[in-house]
């Protein structure tokens, strides 16, 4: 929450999620080092990258940087940059730019064909992990042991997230932010999990997840919820 007395800079910061901004930072930091004459590998101190403006800059340098980030490769040969993550740099220098006044340099047209052709070139087929199955869960679940006197109210716990992350379809940033407060048993229904904020709801109106009860207690979520809620209250 922004203090009584917060500036309009802080209020403008607040217009994006603290990790985008720390995501921006960095990719600035690193924008910063190819400004300097870093090379990928190279060690560079605070103090090195103290005089090193990332705004103003014309947008044929911002092309260069993408350039540069695009052709690099790893030992094995791959991509050391996906084309998303090059977009993130130029998102990143538009925002600096923005907020010191500046035209930010994605809007022009260099910049934006130089990424338009990156996409197109450079883009790889995204591996996605199998989802996991009921099957599956139900023999992870089984697996974790709920019986002895030191572990067992973390496995317990540990049960109660894996069902909620796999019933709720819940991301995990959503299911750490999740208190008790926000959790509500309805009979004949199940849980009422209030999800305050997430990445599709930066400004927090909220939302509900229900969490239906299952036939199988092994993989009934709000028999999970109940029985860390009788564990956490004796």
């Amino acid at each position: 929450m922004a203090p009584a007395d917060a500036s309009p800079r802080v209020f403008a910061e607040a217009s994006l999620s603290p990790n985008t901004i720390r995501a921006y930072r960095s990719d600035l930091r690193q924008f910063a080092r190819w400004r300097a004459g870093f090379l990928e590998h190279e060690i560079s101190e605070p103090h090195e990258l103290e005089q090193i403006s990332t705004a103003p800059v014309d947008p044929a340098e911002v092309a260069a940087l993408l350039a540069d980030k695009a052709n690099a490769v790893l030992p094995d040969g791959g991509q050391r940059y996906a084309p998303s993550t090059i977009s993130r740099y130029v998102a990143a220098i538009d925002w600096e730019h923005a907020r010191r006044g500046h035209t930010p340099p994605g809007a022009t047209p260099i910049v934006r064909d130089v990424l338009k052709g990156i996409r197109r070139t450079r883009s790889v087929p995204v591996r996605r992990a199998k989802p996991m199955t009921l099957k599956a869960l139900q023999t992870t679940l089984l697996k974790i042991d709920v019986a002895d006197l030191q572990t067992g109210a973390l496995g317990t716990r540990d049960q109660a997230l894996l069902l909620f992350r796999f019933v709720g379809a819940f991301r995990e940033s959503k299911l750490t932010a999740l208190t008790v407060a926000d959790l509500r048993l309805v009979d004949g229904e199940g849980v009422y999990a209030r999800v305050r904020k997430s990445k599709t709801d930066q400004d927090g109106a909220g939302r509900i997840n229900v969490l239906q009860q299952g036939a199988n207690p092994v993989t009934c979520a709000p028999c999970a919820y109940v029985r860390l809620s009788r564990l956490m209250a004796a």
